[in-house]
């Protein structure tokens, strides 16, 4: 979802190598298959390319399979980013940690900064947290934030979940009482390529500009295409059984990155219109 993005950004200046299980179709950089949560693959990779910079997207974020297998989060969310960051402090490269706003408990008021205490609710959270902690010991940028965006053959993202159901007419529930700052992947990846070539380090937050309930946004969704919303239902998180607790505000405050950058960050709507831009651009190619 974030990888293909920064694929591209980078590829247009830069000697790009992505890395995931399976290479993907029509793949325009050179390419890595390896599992990260095989420690020997992993290094393998590693040594191969020997990079200058790692943008580490990676991750089990499927919330409720994190605590159903919390081991297996672990490995992947925490140990693959130690023995990255390792191999980064060996070697000299700089290290991009990609992280998530489910670092926080939800209880505070209003958007979370920096400075805020972290306090997951859940494994997914707490493997994260962890894994960033790795990646600041070794000078590297850990970037919170909350994406949305297109995943090549599939289609089991949020924004992508929403659209298909107000497309099919199906019911959604959608939460009112859950807050978040979502950014498309679009639009993130030159951020995080902005970020890299200022050789930035440190915590940051990387959301959007506007805090928005889930319920909200698809509604923002369906005005962008010009769908209807009477399949749409309003509910509390709380209504929704579920093997992991969920953090009901999850809003960041991003104006620390927006000072590095001296430009504000995407809003709600400017994020729908580069990801439905992007649905079309990959239609008309097919």
């Amino acid at each position: 979802m974030l990888g293909e993005p920064l694929v591209e950004t980078f590829g247009a200046d830069c000697i790009v190598t992505g890395l995931s299980r399976h290479r993907p179709a029509n793949a325009s950089a050179d390419w890595v298959e390896a599992d990260i949560g095989k420690p020997a693959e992993l290094a393998s990779a590693l040594r191969s390319r020997r990079p200058d910079v790692i943008v580490h997207t990676a991750a089990l974020t499927n919330v409720d399979e994190c605590e159903r297998h919390p081991d297996l989060a672990a490995r992947i969310n925490r140990d693959a980013v130690t023995e990255i960051a390792d191999f980064c402090s060996g070697s000299g490269a700089r290290l991009v940690h990609v992280s998530t706003d489910a670092v926080f408990d939800g209880t505070r008021v209003g958007r979370y900064t920096e400075t805020d205490l972290a306090a997951p609710l859940n494994v997914y959270g707490r493997t994260k947290l962890e894994a960033e902690k790795v990646a600041l010991q070794a000078q590297g940028l850990v970037l919170r934030t909350n994406i949305f965006g297109w995943r090549r053959g599939r289609a089991d993202g949020l924004a992508e979940w929403i659209l298909a159901g107000l497309r099919a007419g199906t019911t959604l529930t959608m939460f009112t009482d859950v807050f978040f700052t979502p950014i498309a992947t679009q639009l993130l990846a030159p951020i995080i390529a902005r970020c890299t070539r200022l050789e930035a380090h440190g915590l940051y937050h990387a959301g959007g500009s506007e805090a928005i309930s889930k319920h909200e946004f698809s509604l923002r969704v369906a005005k962008a295409y010009g769908l209807s919303v009477t399949n749409v239902r309003a509910i509390s998180v709380d209504d929704r059984p579920a093997a992991a607790r969920r953090a009901k505000n999850m809003s960041l405050d991003s104006s620390k990155l927006e000072r590095l950058l001296g430009t504000p960050l995407p809003g709600i709507d400017e994020s729908i219109a580069a990801w439905k831009e992007r649905e079309r651009v990959e239609k008309e190619s097919q």
